[in-house]
Parts: structure tokens; C-alpha cells; sequence
């Protein structure tokens, strides 16, 4: 007999496939298979006013979840990228579980620039 999938979806952990009108059924993997991943797509735009900050959405241009003040101090806003935030993705300047969370919960993170603490230059003057 075959069974016609209508989609693949993952949810809770496990990958489930709908088959007509059954409904879902959870699909059996073998062991080697990697697990699901349970990312989200985040869509990443690069502050034309400020250098070096970034916003992240859950939404492409989902600019409205920001909140004004937010807006006005980053805008205008260029797309650069989008990719899959699963737990498994490392991101150079940010926490991932970090920028998951406030995806999920706010809709959006800001990833502003390192700051830069110049240390004041306490040696005596060269006498010469």
C-alpha cells in the first residue's frame, strides 16, 4: 500500500507526516538519523545609522514589531541575510539562545556593536 504525504512538518521534537485524511502520524527514524532541528528562521537587517548594528525578525520586514524608539534610532534598514537559529548555530558577537528567545517572545533582537573602552595613557612622558 502507499501513502500519500501531504506535508512534513516538526513539532514537539519529533517529524510528523500528514497522510490524507488520517491525520498526522508520527514518522519512525532510524538511530543514525540526525534529530529534527526545532530553528526558526530569523531574518537579519544591518543599520544604515549606525555601523556594526543589527536587527533580528522573526518576520521578514517585520518592522512594526519594533518599538519606535528602536526604529528611529537604527532606521533605515537593509536587509542582509537570513538563516536557520536552531540550538545547534553559533553566532559571532551574540548569545543564539539569546537572540531565540527574544525572537520568540518580543519578535525581534538588537545586536548592537562591542563597545570599546580606551584605557588612558598613565606613563610618564619620555624625557629626552
Amino acid at each position: 500500500m502507499v501513502t500519500v504525504c501531504r506535508s512534513l512538518l516538526a513539532l514537539d521534537g519529533l517529524l510528523w507526516l500528514e497522510v490524507g485524511d488520517a491525520g498526522r502520524q508520527a514518522l519512525s527514524l532510524p538511530a543514525s538519523w540526525s534529530q529534527v532541528s526545532t530553528g526558526m528562521r530569523c531574518f537579519v537587517y544591518r543599520s544604515e545609522k549606525r555601523a556594526e548594528a543589527y536587527v533580528y525578525l522573526r518576520e521578514q520586514d517585520a518592522f512594526d514589531l519594533l518599538p519606535e524608539a528602536v526604529r528611529a534610532s537604527l532606521w533605515p534598514l537593509t536587509f542582509a541575510l537570513s538563516f536557520e537559529l536552531g540550538p545547534e548555530r553559533r553566532l559571532a558577537r551574540v548569545d543564539a539562545e539569546v537572540v531565540r528567545a527574544n525572537l520568540a517572545q518580543d519578535g525581534f533582537h538588537v545586536q548592537l556593536p562591542p563597545q570599546i573602552f580606551h584605557l588612558p595613557d598613565n606613563r610618564p612622558a619620555h624625557a629626552g
